[in-house]
């Protein structure tokens, strides 16, 4: 029964070992990784330039609006506690 089990564990180390040696090697992966990366990239659909300065308009109209919204809150608690402060 233990020669079985220390049996079993020598089966189970060699296993390992002979796993780490399938695993590539560092330039394989690194190779890999800027293979993939250079598929992801040819998926992208890069968005035509009317469309990006449609869009950051549309991002410095909502800054602007929220600025002034902002402002006017800011503006009104500050006469709501100068009114509490002057009671």
């Amino acid at each position: 029964m233990a020669d079985e089990k220390i049996v079993s564990k020598e089966v189970d180390a060699k296993a390992s070992k002979s796993e780490k040696s399938k695993k590539p090697g560092i330039f394989h992966r690194i190779g890999k990784y800027f293979r993939d990366t250079k598929g992801e990239f040819k998926k992208i659909t890069w968005p035509t330039f009317p469309s990006v300065v449609r869009n950051t308009l549309v991002t410095l109209a909502v800054c602007a609006v929220l600025g002034i919204l902002i402002c006017v809150v800011d503006t009104a608690l500050g006469a709501l506690v100068s009114w509490f402060v002057s009671l």
